[in-house]
């Protein structure tokens, strides 16, 4: 597994490759999180289509979903794009997704990076 992030003018873009698994899908949250520019972002794109996720247990989400649920008290405007076509993957967003509805934070599901760039633009 890799990620590299690549902060923007308005937010930041984590790009994935290789397998990720369940332990490794938390690992950017301390330099996300920790950074300065973290409260003042407005978009995050998670780009997963040159990665193989994992497919994530109800354990692995509620972990994940405690974690941003913290993060969302310092970025309580956070607009969330995932870019993946893994349809079990896809689910497995949805229900971390489904847990983050009361963040303020915003979300999206995209296959491709236009159609993203479009949605954080808009």
């Amino acid at each position: 597994m890799t990620y590299k992030i690549f902060w923007e003018d308005r937010g930041l873009n984590i790009k994935w490759s290789g397998i990720i698994t369940d332990e490794e899908i938390i690992r950017p949250n301390g330099e996300i999180y920790g950074n300065k520019l973290f409260e003042n972002i407005d978009y995050q794109i998670a780009d997963f289509l040159n990665a193989t996720p994992s497919i994530f247990s109800v354990r692995d989400i509620l972990v994940i979903y405690t974690l941003e649920k913290q993060a969302s008290r310092w970025n309580k405007k956070l607009m969330v794009a995932h870019i993946a076509r893994d349809p079990e993957f896809i689910n497995s967003i949805k229900a971390y997704e489904s847990k983050m509805i009361n963040t303020g934070w915003k979300f999206g599901i995209f296959d491709n990076l236009g159609d993203t760039r479009k949605w954080v633009n808009a």
